[in-house]
């Protein structure tokens, strides 16, 4: 392996999730903070800014919060930017390759803190042949749960299912019910029409 050319030690780390509700569970944003301060430590990195955000990694042009910190890297010439994990870089191939070009123009490292892997302006054309793998696979991950979200959805619609936190006026939220029991259910609602006129 080549040595690992760095234009400065400052670091951003930029922590993401997918949605809101990935905060608490999963690769959580604290989860991601302790692992890229850590190892940081190790390498001797000073991490000038971290970027916390919850935004889907799919679309390069709706990444405002992504685009943001990729500025922010540019402005203040910072010479390393952490992931804890490949996905949370891109699901796309546009931010994968746009970052390439500039890793290996020499304009930051990036570190891949999970895998301990570094991608540098030296980076053999199998390492990033490795990590075009890796975006195909997290691309097509993305859009293989969009289509199960959706089926989802349209299935839950068809069974009476309303996808808001409050049905519509005249609708109220009904608990479903046991067919052998007859009590409600402690998971599953639908909706159904409000009794007080």
């Amino acid at each position: 392996m080549s040595e690992i050319y760095y234009k400065n030690k400052n670091a951003v780390a930029i922590l993401r999730v997918s949605s809101v509700k990935q905060t608490d569970g999963g690769i959580s944003h604290q989860v991601q903070e302790e692992k890229c301060r850590e190892y940081a430590k190790e390498l001797g990195l000073n991490i000038v800014q971290v970027f916390t955000f919850a935004e889907s990694a799919k679309n390069s042009k709706e990444r405002h919060k992504y685009n943001e910190a990729m500025t922010f890297v540019k402005k203040r010439k910072v010479g390393n930017v952490l992931f804890y994990m490949p996905d949370r870089e891109a699901r796309n191939m546009t931010d994968g390759e746009e970052n390439e070009r500039k890793v290996l123009r020499g304009e930051f490292n990036i570190h891949y803190v999970n895998e301990r892997k570094i991608l540098h302006k030296d980076t053999p054309s199998s390492e990033l042949f490795a990590r075009d793998v890796q975006l195909v696979m997290a691309k097509n991950n993305s859009k293989v749960t969009s289509d199960k979200v959706i089926d989802a959805m349209a299935s839950k619609a068809r069974m009476g299912w309303y996808p808001s936190n409050h049905p519509p006026l005249g609708y109220v939220t009904v608990k479903i019910t046991d067919s052998a029991t007859g009590r409600a259910k402690n998971r599953g609602t639908t909706i159904g029409l409000d009794p007080n006129e």
